[in-house]
């Protein structure tokens, strides 16, 4: 490695030294208001419950953009009961009680209601 090359390298590590930390400093002060950009009306498409006595069977066909989003029972005497995580696309399977009149769909992280579903029984 000629003079001319060192020097090059040793700019090229300089100059690599000063944008990787300010690029990850940057990259962490990106508020996370992109996660509450969620579409309500859109919302009820993307969801479908079944009921079959006690047992409830909630389909996600597209997953919520939110990190974490909670299944709520509420019950005819506004007692909510948590039944779980809902984040993924799928089906999931749920033991609920039985004066439950409404399904809650809540974003945990930006702490909001998505989803308000009348049960149907």
């Amino acid at each position: 490695m000629n003079t001319q090359l060192r020097n090059q390298h040793i700019f090229l590590w300089l100059i690599i030294a000063i944008i990787l930390p300010t690029g990850l400093l940057i990259s962490t002060e990106i508020p996370s208001s992109y996660l509450s950009n969620f579409d309500n009306s859109k919302a009820t498409s993307d969801v479908n419950y079944y009921v079959e006595g006690n047992h409830l069977t909630f389909q996600v066909f597209h997953p919520f953009k939110a990190p974490t989003v909670f299944l709520y029972a509420i019950e005819d005497n506004n007692k909510e009961h948590f039944l779980g995580d809902v984040t993924a696309k799928g089906n999931f399977h749920f033991k609920i009680p039985s004066n439950t009149i409404s399904l809650k769909v809540f974003d945990q992280h930006n702490k909001i209601s998505l989803i308000q579903l009348s049960l149907k029984r």
